[in-house]
């Protein structure tokens, strides 16, 4: 108890504003990146869900940097959604359909399995085959 007492100690007392500076910076580049994507989509791509507060940026390959947000990196995804899309538990298929782990039981995702994902008509603006095969790579449940 007494590490965990210090180390509160040391994160309170510590000059964190160059760690304020990074976050606002990716704070921003995240914003850019909400506002391209909800350009190209005008809803949830899994659910159809049109209100924008409950709508956020997601990256199919995770933030590494600036550079991620690549609108071919992203998907606009209802808050709940992004999160299971986040823990591999919920996919787009190679046919472009929702795909949701069998451990997922609520019958609110369950009837999301195999319907066709609203991506957008623009080609330059659907998600990179790749990056949507590198999530699927790691749904391990999906076979």
């Amino acid at each position: 108890d007494d590490d965990k007492i210090r180390e509160l100690k040391r994160i309170l007392t510590e000059d964190q504003r160059e760690m304020v500076k990074m976050l606002v910076a990716i704070r921003e580049g995240q914003s850019a990146f909400r506002r391209s994507l909800l350009a190209v989509y005008p809803r949830c791509a899994v659910s159809g869900t049109t209100v924008e507060a409950t709508l956020d940026a997601a990256h199919i390959s995770p933030y590494k940097g600036l550079q991620s947000h690549e609108v071919r990196n992203g998907l606009i995804l209802r808050k709940d959604i992004h999160r299971l899309f986040d823990d591999h538990l919920l996919t787009i298929d190679g046919e472009e359909r929702v795909r949701v782990s069998p451990g997922v039981t609520d019958p609110t995702y369950r009837e999301m399995d195999g319907r066709p994902a609203s991506l957008p008509a623009d080609l330059e603006a659907r998600p990179d085959p790749v990056v949507l095969e590198a999530h699927r790579a790691k749904c391990t449940w999906l076979v």
